[in-house]
């Protein structure tokens, strides 16, 4: 009666050794998991450069290097031959496509010749599904560092940063105590609502749709909270009307101690308020000033031109990816903030606050 030899047992049976190869062959990753009757995924990453990255047992590992070593498998001629890394840093983001409106679609134009330049492939790796499947797979197991945009991939804050290959946050919130790189909101708020007050505007109100306000996004908060302190230095207010319609924001000009001032939480939201104030007779900005929390191309195209915060896109680029190149080399801290200074750009739809409340001076036209 012939007898089967169960895997990891003893020492490798004929089969095993057939398959494993001939003189002069090199045993394969396929060969040490039939022996240890395991995925094959998780014998490349016992053997791999970094198995400390994964939540393997230490049972599961002794049994992958004891099955290796009785095969004469050797995995440093085996990455030699077939790198594991492919020299790509991964832009992560959820779901199909990344956000590429507004400072965004410079911003990752930006970054990919970033990544060229320092002899790094982009590849664009999108996250469908729990941050924690996506981990398993293949893909993500080549790539040498990680760029995280938003959206921001589900679950990303309940991974232990340990288990990813270097990453940095951009332009995001802050997950997981991974580095981030990002504009300093509260630098470019304080100098807008600096130049109001300067222009004697001392009630505010900000605006915006907060559909496209990113999840996990600080922004909003920081540029409220700095717009409001520097009011409450001269004794004035900001007025929280992000949640309010074009209609509602006109409405609401047209009542007792309106603001003299708006501020909108971007560019990419500002044309459906600016509209509304011109069909609703309002000048800007002789009736009320209008500014935004970022300044794009099209703030240049608007009559008048609209008062923008802008941030330096080749600047936050060019320090994400020196960052996770050198994490990828080992040549820097693994947390850590860094901010990029944001610049006032004044133009011409921010004025002197006007003396009488809007209604009056609309009647007096009249």
């Amino acid at each position: 009666m012939s007898s089967r030899r169960l895997p990891g047992s003893g020492g490798p049976s004929d089969p095993e050794r057939n398959r494993a190869g001939t003189a002069g062959s090199r045993p394969t990753v396929d060969a040490i998991a039939r022996r240890c009757g395991i995925a094959k995924a998780t014998v490349s990453k016992v053997l791999g450069e970094h198995p400390e990255r994964y939540r393997i047992s230490g049972e599961t590992a002794r049994r992958v290097r004891q099955a290796a070593e009785a095969l004469g498998y050797q995995p440093g001629r085996h990455r030699r031959r077939h790198p594991r890394r492919l020299r790509a840093i991964g832009l992560v983001f959820a779901g199909d496509l990344p956000v590429s409106t507004g400072h965004n679609w410079e911003l990752l134009r930006a970054v990919s010749r970033e990544v060229a330049a320092r002899g790094f492939h982009l590849a664009y790796a999108p996250v469908s599904g729990p941050i924690g499947e996506w981990l398993q797979g293949r893909a993500n197991q080549l790539l040498d560092g990680l760029l995280v945009v938003l959206p921001l991939p589900v679950e990303l804050a309940r991974v232990d940063p340990a288990a990813l290959p270097p990453a940095v946050l951009i332009n995001t919130g802050p997950v997981a105590g991974l580095p981030e790189v990002l504009p300093d909101d509260r630098q470019g708020a304080e100098d807008l609502g600096s130049h109001l007050v300067a222009l004697g505007h001392r009630s505010v109100a900000l605006i915006g749709i907060t559909s496209r306000i990113g999840p996990n996004h600080p922004c909003l908060d920081h540029r409220a909270a700095a717009l409001a302190g520097v009011l409450a230095r001269v004794g004035g207010s900001l007025a929280d009307w992000i949640r309010r319609t074009p209609a509602e924001v006109v409405a609401g000009l047209r009542g007792p101690a309106a603001p003299t001032a708006l501020v909108c939480y971007q560019s990419c939201d500002v044309l459906p308020y600016w509209r509304e104030l011109v069909v609703s007779g309002l000048r800007i900005p002789e009736d009320v000033s209008l500014a935004c929390a970022d300044d794009l191309p099209v703030n240049t195209q608007t009559i008048p031109a609209l008062t923008g915060v802008g941030f330096d896109v080749a600047a936050i680029a060019a320090t994400a990816v020196d960052r996770v190149v050198a994490l990828i080399e080992r040549r820097a801290p693994a947390a850590g903030r860094i901010l990029i200074s944001e610049q006032l750009v004044v133009r011409a739809s921010t004025g002197p606050a006007p003396a009488r409340p809007i209604r009056a001076r609309i009647k007096a036209r009249r």
